[in-house]
């Protein structure tokens, strides 16, 4: 049998062109694998790159929530010792004015005829058995000596200092 060499390169022809084709689909397969590499390999470093982005941002803000927490128990102590010192001024101002009203007190209380009413309410107060009305009844008749208005006429200007004092001092104690 007899093989025309037409047929055999027609055959040959046509097996070429199919592995041609083959080799061409192999290589646009490789092409486009690589190109799909190129890309997840960007795509992996922007990812790598976001990661490590947000992961020095998280430990920035720790170290400034540690600064600031630091910060805060730091004002917190001073807070604390200036409150205990507010503590013990506020003590120590409360002694000094009641000390002031009694002394002033009994500077006021006077055997004078008409001060009957003052030098009674005086004398509750320095023993600390005034009743809240006689309180107001007492800050009533010192402000009058202040201010001029009351009643006896034999009120000197130390009498009115020395009113003016005590009313300070019951209102510096009743804060």
């Amino acid at each position: 049998m007899r093989v025309d060499p037409a047929v055999v390169l027609s055959v040959a022809a046509t097996a070429l062109g199919a592995v041609g084709t083959f080799l061409g689909y192999l290589y646009l397969r490789s092409r486009n694998a690589r190109d799909d590499l190129k890309a997840e390999t960007t795509a992996r470093a922007l990812a790598k790159a976001a990661a490590d982005t947000a992961h020095n941002l998280a430990v920035a803000a720790q170290v400034a929530a540690d600064a600031v927490a630091a910060e805060v128990r730091g004002l917190r102590s001073e807070v604390t010792a200036q409150e205990s010192r507010v503590s013990i001024l506020e003590s120590k101002m409360e002694v000094f004015w009641r000390n002031v009203a009694f002394d002033v007190s009994k500077i006021l209380h006077s055997p004078h005829p008409g001060w009957e009413s003052l030098d009674a309410l005086l004398e509750k107060f320095q023993v600390a058995e005034i009743s809240a009305a006689e309180m107001a009844d007492l800050e009533t008749q010192l402000r009058d000596m202040v201010e001029g208005r009351w009643s006896p006429a034999d009120v000197t200007r130390a009498d009115q200092v020395a009113a003016s004092l005590l009313l300070r001092a019951i209102e510096q104690t009743r804060v």
